[in-house]
């Protein structure tokens, strides 16, 4: 772990990324023909963004909520590249250049920029170079807003993807079988959206369901059209609008829509008319799950 912070020192001083075998040899470079004082100030920098490098790797750290919730988030989608710049920014903030609340805002960007790359397709190693000089165009008088026009103006490779790339990306995407870290975050943030409660949907009692199921029961048949049944299977299987959380899974299986709404076996109020998730809302205001409610379900998202 030491070693891993010191590449990320060594990143955002020399503005390079050493090797993994030569993280050594590029620490002595930076002390060579050094009078005491320099060395002694290299020391104390390396020193300062250690305190921040702690909070990078273990957010638990962190006393504020919020701000451990976004680097929680940032661990789990394994942002580690972003760190070089995040020691800098937190430096920042400690030295009061920035509020909680827009170091808050910068995790968040962050976050929004990396996973809109992944749902979008971009490549993840253009990533690298782009946040080893983010810091250099940020205008401290205008510090989150120059940062995001920074980002915005990313083209090709670097792009920051739309609303409208991400839209047009997720109605066909193959979520479900995406990396479990990128499945869940989404998932996480769609059902805590303006939520004043915070629901830990990373529990092991709620999982990702499919509401048209991989293995439809025969009703299916009776309920749908030959072309829906056809294209919930060939294209919509695994899509978000096709997806919602439930802990009660393996109890609703693969039963019919109207079972899975109102199952109440012994009480258990298994079904989505009893959920307390936000993303099972809707389902409990229809009768029938067909592609015509699946597209009016991606409106309500």
């Amino acid at each position: 772990m030491v070693s891993d912070y010191i590449r990320d020192y060594l990143t955002l001083k020399n503005k390079k990324i050493p090797n993994k075998n030569s993280v050594y040899l590029e620490f002595k470079k930076l002390y060579a023909n050094k009078k005491d004082a320099v060395y002694h100030q290299e020391l104390e920098n390396i020193k300062s963004l250690s305190v921040h490098y702690k909070k990078l790797i273990n957010p638990n750290t962190v006393d504020d909520v919020n701000i451990k919730r976004e680097l929680e988030y940032i661990a789990r989608l394994e942002i580690n590249v972003a760190y070089p710049f995040l020691l800098q920014v937190f430096e920042d903030a400690d030295n009061g250049m920035i509020d909680n609340q827009t170091l808050l805002k910068i995790l968040k960007l962050i976050q929004s920029y990396v996973w809109r790359r992944f749902v979008v397709g971009l490549p993840t190693n253009a990533l690298n170079k782009i946040f080893m000089v983010l810091y250099a165009e940020i205008d401290f008088e205008d510090y989150y807003n120059s940062l995001a026009i920074a980002l915005m103006k990313k083209k090709g490779s670097s792009k920051f993807p739309t609303n409208e790339d991400l839209f047009t990306a997720l109605k066909d995407k193959d979520l479900y079988n995406t990396q479990s870290k990128n499945r869940n975050y989404l998932f996480e943030l769609l059902e805590n959206h303006n939520n004043r409660e915070y629901v830990n949907t990373s529990s092991s009692l709620i999982t990702i369901e499919h509401i048209y199921p991989q293995n439809p029961s025969e009703k299916w048949q009776n309920e749908l059209s030959r072309e829906e049944l056809n294209t919930f299977k060939e294209y919509k299987l695994n899509t978000i609008a096709n997806l919602t959380l439930s802990g009660n899974n393996g109890l609703l299986s693969n039963k019919s829509f109207q079972e899975r709404r109102e199952m109440n076996k012994d009480g258990g109020e298994q079904g989505y008319k009893f959920s307390r998730l936000w993303l099972n809302v809707y389902l409990n205001q229809i009768d029938t799950w067909n592609l015509e409610n699946m597209k009016s379900a991606w409106n309500y998202l």
